[in-house]
């Protein structure tokens, strides 16, 4: 039922309405309605434009001779400058732009031409770009709310209009609004608010596991010829819509695409809980440019809290160190001596965990699986604007594996947990029946 109940949370959403045209040069329209025209131009025409390229039934030039108007308006709807632009406009701009600079970067890399050529045919938009993403504090490209966040359902702007992108970006939503509740439930248990051992930290604790199990139950439908009413995302669709998401300067530094690994409600989630190492914090550090301000200070207050490990540790009477040199039955034995109420919150982030890992799972399964379709690729295929043998951010494969294995493998976590299991079983408990 809880699952159920989430799931409608995490997919409820105002969707994006707009109305079909191009901005209107009679100067009656509001800048809402003229941003909506356009953006209802870029879902009802930029599929069908980029297949067309796609399909050399256009090339790279006359895609930019069709987009330029486009992208003109948007810059001229605002006069000479960006000046009185509230973030919130800024933040749908970028996205508009995004979604046509991004597409014409795709063609003309693919096209063999370097990064940046389509500023030579829209040169004024480049300062435009750069001052619209100052106001929003990220960098000028497509953002991540931009491309996976900021819209839902048929109204949602992608660059392919397949099926396959739209479940993706379904996926990718409710993996941000599941964890960020995850964190959001946990944190007081974190800085101190709520003790560990209470009710409210197990009820913490277990709304942030069953928030996984939303989201592991929504990644399975990306699985090819999963069960139910889709069939699955294939990983030429994935492939083909991710080359959109390349990276290109602006002003001579180049920015990389909305990487869906630079989620900050993922970053918030695997800090709290305990599950990241000293490792994960300058993989962080490094992505920070691509969150918002108002999420860049969400992390870094987060790194700054202790963790549900932290704070059972803490309970236990144990450092980190004390922790990975003592037996688990020494650990088991102190587990003992508290109370039934700790125990529960130990037996539902138990239950955390495996949700965590088992997500964790399925995540570098699909990766396994790019890897495998790349073998069949020829070295042109793979190596597009947005190579298969790299995440989007031009990282190697390495990288996510590496944070796969922390999460399976951090060594207080399963050490805890070893000894929460031996406690279990020599005290003949099991608490799953009363925990949930």
């Amino acid at each position: 039922m809880f699952t159920q109940e989430m799931e409608l949370v995490c997919t409820d959403a105002t969707e994006v309405d707009g109305t079909r045209g191009v901005i209107s040069d009679a100067g009656g329209d509001t800048t809402e309605q003229s941003l909506d025209n356009v953006e209802a131009w870029i879902r009802d025409n930029l599929p069908d434009l980029n297949t067309a390229v796609e399909t050399d039934d256009l090339n790279a030039v006359g895609f930019m001779e069709v987009i330029r108007p486009k992208i003109d308006a948007l810059r001229l709807l605002f006069g000479e400058g960006v000046e009185g632009i509230s973030k919130a406009v800024a933040q749908r701009l970028l996205k508009l732009l995004g979604f046509l600079i991004g597409s014409a970067e795709c063609h003309f890399q693919a096209a063999g031409q370097p990064k940046g050529t389509t500023w030579s045919f829209v040169p004024e938009a480049e300062d435009f770009m750069a001052d619209v993403a100052n106001i929003v504090g990220l960098p000028p490209i497509l953002s991540l709310h931009g491309y996976w966040l900021a819209d839902r359902g048929n109204n949602a702007l992608t660059f392919t209009g397949e099926d396959g992108e739209r479940l993706f970006k379904s996926c990718t939503q409710i993996w941000a609004t599941c964890t960020k509740e995850a964190g959001d439930r946990i944190r007081p248990v974190c800085n101190g608010e709520v003790a560990i051992d209470t009710r409210d930290a197990v009820a913490a604790i277990k709304t942030a596991a069953r928030c996984y199990l939303v989201v592991d139950n929504k990644y399975r439908q990306l699985q090819p010829h999963s069960p139910g009413s889709r069939s699955g995302l294939k990983m030429k669709t994935f492939q083909r819509f991710r080359v959109y998401l390349c990276s290109f300067p602006v002003h001579g530094k180049i920015s990389t695409g909305p990487n869906v690994a630079n989620l900050r409600p993922n970053f918030s989630a695997d800090v709290l809980t305990g599950i990241s190492d000293e490792s994960y914090v300058p993989r962080i550090t490094e992505r920070l440019e691509y969150l918002t301000p108002e999420d860049q200070q969400i992390v870094l207050n987060d790194l700054s809290l202790p963790s549900l490990i932290d704070r059972f540790l803490e309970h236990l009477g144990l450092t980190k160190a004390e922790m990975l040199v003592a037996q688990t039955s020494q650990v088991a034995q102190r587990i003992a001596a508290h109370s039934a109420i700790f125990h529960e919150a130990l037996e539902n982030y138990n239950d955390l965990n495996a949700a965590t890992v088992k997500l964790s799972n399925k995540h570098w399964g699909s990766i396994l699986s790019l890897k495998t379709y790349s073998e069949s690729l020829t070295s042109e295929q793979r190596n597009g604007p947005v190579s298969t043998e790299t995440s989007v951010s031009g990282a190697g494969h390495a990288r996510p594996e590496a944070i796969h294995m922390m999460r399976r493998a951090n060594s207080v976590v399963n050490k805890l947990l070893a000894s929460w299991v031996l406690f279990r079983e020599l005290s003949g408990r099991t608490l799953k029946s009363s925990s949930r």
